[in-house]
């Protein structure tokens, strides 16, 4: 699976900088020159991690990490500050805001791919559960079913993986190409009704445990997993990871 990278950062170099480094390393990049950009962004294709510059035209980098701290849905993305600003007070402040790594500019481009690649690999451990329970479901990697109230359905691998990466991000409305990039990872050669074929027989395979509701149908743009409630930062369920 191809992992997105969101750079926000004003200048034109060193944005075409990160965006071809990451690209070259198989990372899928979006570029935004503001935090009024990045919000959009995010909310319209989350990605799995942000490299944020702290000086941009209008707000702060900081002021995107808090928000992004705050957000009942987007909380847990790993960020990198990516800055000049080398002081220890900054250093602090932007760890108390709540950013995963520091970097400073000038920055060695192999030093900051190893970050990058390190903390996706912490965040992500949720690929690699044994089980993952949100909201009274749990699905068992184990044995590749979903649980709920003593019930079990048993899945196919392509409806587990659908329903893994749907569960890992709940809420977040999720585009047909978007899902094709990150559960079949061969956006290009598919089309993207195999999605609605996939999700209807995901619905399908669910609807003994009284769950096929779960999955949201939003009108033109794709599909959600629903929660029965909005959970707070800090609130949130979490993966029991080996």
């Amino acid at each position: 699976m191809k992992f997105r990278v969101l750079v926000v950062e004003d200048e034109p170099d060193i944005q075409e900088l990160l965006r071809l480094n990451l690209s070259m390393a198989g990372y899928l990049v979006d570029l935004a020159c503001g935090v009024d950009d990045a919000r959009k962004l995010i909310a319209q294709t989350p990605p799995d991690l942000v490299l944020c510059d702290w000086n941009l035209p209008g707000q702060s980098g900081v002021a995107l990490l808090s928000w992004l701290r705050s957000d009942p849905v987007h909380f847990k993305t790993p960020v990198i500050m990516v800055t000049a600003r080398d002081g220890d007070e900054e250093k602090a402040m932007a760890f108390e805001r709540g950013t995963d790594d520091y970097v400073t500019k000038p920055f060695k481009n192999r030093e900051l791919l190893a970050r990058v690649g390190a903390l996706l690999r912490r965040s992500s451990g949720a690929m690699h559960y044994d089980t993952l329970e949100l909201d009274g479901l749990l699905l068992n990697h184990a044995e590749r079913c979903l649980i709920a109230k003593n019930q079990k359905v048993s899945l196919g691998p392509t409806e587990y993986k659908l329903l893994s990466y749907l569960m890992r991000h709940p809420l977040r409305v999720h585009s047909r190409s978007h899902l094709l990039g990150r559960v079949w990872e061969e956006q290009g050669e598919v089309e993207d009704r195999v999605v609605d074929v996939y999700v209807a027989r995901l619905r399908k395979a669910i609807a003994a445990l009284g769950q096929e509701e779960r999955i949201e149908t939003v009108r033109s743009v794709g599909y959600r997993f629903l929660i029965t409630e909005r959970r707070q930062p800090g609130s949130a369920p979490e993966s029991s990871g080996t």
